[in-house]
């Protein structure tokens, strides 16, 4: 009895020895973010069917919604990304501005959007005093650099944010010295485009509403002039906090269409944006690998054309191409100097640069979508295709809801809306085309994925018609490039 006893448990050990073995090393192995292919994420969407209308033209692309973001000190390298990556601004603090960065910025054709710290309240001869020693400098470096392009400036940054290091004084008080800050901007000259407050994602605009319409209503009460209205948002989800809260703000300013002396209806601006918000600093490695890859490429893109469609001015996100200097995983290059899809990725998007955005259908925007734009002359179409899906971002990233917030809001997460899914087939109808039997059309499509930095995957001539379809196999997730050139 006693040697059965001592077999039977032998067989036990060795079967679960053999288990353990078949489960290491002989199973499939759970596939890591990297590993994962495309193919297999997008296989579970749906066709996606996009209709492009040549003749009904949405006015042009924005020039502000290609401004890039600046960092302490002095990098020409950053300067030059910038520029080769299609990028019109740039977004600078008023005391990291010099001279030898404004000859660079000026060489390379960047304008720049002069960010004005707003910390704690000054009466108005002190505000004016300390904004007109910035606009004094800044007069001195365009005696040195007269094609330096130079005249937006927003003022403060997220006061609604609670306990907020941005700001230390009541709302009253910052309303007052936005007052005397957008009043003396305006005697200096009328042109100057100002704006302010740069509000938070956190506690977010729904949250926040009355604190922004209290400040448009403040600013409307005694004619101050408010040429755009910023705003932040980092998160992973692109309805709720982009396209939902600026409807809210457009819904906001619509009350007052005289606000701005230079546009009307003051302009709705996204001055800070990402996938995340919380990895201040970072090294792009471990936790934070989702900041490298594609989804963060596709998230940021598709949120840009989210923005573009609620008729948003100006789009920037914090970080880029600059080395580490607090802004950790917001960067475009990776930890050994490489960079990140999401450059690619904004390259593609700023093709819009200079161009009349089309109408199209069959976008939600939230995990596809398309935006299009025709060239000055006509003779060409640029396309900019997104997949992404938040949901299964989530599930390559389980930690992602362990760091999330705010506080209380990680048990929401994902928010993504329960019918949304990614694409697995995109269908492009083009209709109404003015090339007629102008014989060749040449067509060219590139991606941007994990393997692909913005690389030609087709290639061909098409008959010219008056209406064209493409169609292609959806990966996930994916930024397409596409183009189409007449004779």
């Amino acid at each position: 009895m006693k040697k059965n006893l001592i077999l039977a448990f032998l067989v036990i050990i060795i079967l679960a020895i053999v288990g353990f073995v078949t489960v290491k090393f002989l199973l499939p192995k759970k596939t890591n973010p990297e590993n994962v292919s495309t193919l297999d994420l997008a296989k579970n969407g749906i066709p996606a069917n996009f209709t492009v209308d040549y003749s009904k033209e949405q006015g042009k692309f924005s020039n502000f919604i290609f401004t890039g973001f600046d960092s302490p000190g002095y990098e020409e390298a950053s300067y030059n990304l910038l520029s080769k990556g299609g990028f019109d601004k740039i977004a600078v603090f008023d005391d990291q501005f010099s001279l030898e960065k404004a000859k660079s910025l000026a060489a390379k054709n960047l304008e720049v959007i002069m960010h004005i710290h707003a910390e704690r309240y000054e009466t108005k001869e002190q505000l004016q005093t300390r904004v007109g020693k910035i606009l004094d400098m800044i007069e001195g470096i365009k005696k040195s650099v007269p094609n330096l392009r130079l005249t937006t400036f927003l003022f403060a940054n997220e006061p609604n944010v609670t306990n907020s290091p941005f700001w230390h004084g009541t709302e009253q008080q910052l309303f007052e010295d936005y007052g005397y800050f957008a009043e003396f901007m305006k005697s200096k000259n009328p042109q100057y485009i100002v704006g302010g407050l740069g509000f938070a994602y956190a506690p977010g605009i729904i949250e926040s509403k009355a604190y922004i319409s209290d400040f448009v209503a403040y600013s409307a009460k005694n004619n101050l002039p408010l040429d755009f209205l910023p705003f932040h948002g980092y998160t992973t989800e692109i309805k709720y906090t982009f396209s939902d809260e600026m409807q809210i703000v457009n819904d906001i300013l619509d009350k007052y269409p005289k606000l701005s002396p230079l546009f009307g209806r003051t302009k709705v601006a996204v001055t800070e944006m990402d996938i995340e918000a919380f990895p201040i600093p970072c090294s792009s490695k471990g936790d934070y690998s989702e900041f490298d890859g594609t989804w963060r490429a596709a998230h940021n893109t598709l949120t840009k054309m989210a923005l573009v469609e609620k008729g948003v001015w100006m789009i920037f996100q914090v970080g880029g191409p600059n080395e580490d200097k607090g802004e950790g995983c917001f960067l475009w290059k990776k930890t050994d100097g490489s960079l990140k899809p999401i450059y690619y990725a904004y390259q593609a998007f700023n093709k819009f640069f200079g161009e009349t955005k089309l109408e199209t259908t069959g976008s939600n925007f939230e995990t596809y979508g398309i935006t299009v734009g025709k060239s000055a002359d006509g003779k060409s179409i640029t396309a900019v295709v997104v997949n992404y899906d938040e949901k299964q971002f989530f599930s390559l990233f389980p930690k992602l809801k362990d760091r999330l917030g705010p506080p209380g809001r990680s048990s929401s997460l994902p928010r993504q809306t329960a019918d949304a899914t990614p694409a697995k087939q995109f269908e492009i109808t083009l209709k109404n085309l003015p090339w007629g039997d102008a014989g060749q059309i040449k067509y060219e499509r590139k991606v941007v994925d994990d393997k692909n930095n913005l690389s030609v995957v087709e290639s061909k001539t098409i008959d010219a018609k008056s209406e064209i379809k493409i169609d292609f196999q959806a990966n996930l997730p994916e930024v397409d490039l596409i183009t189409l050139q007449a004779p």
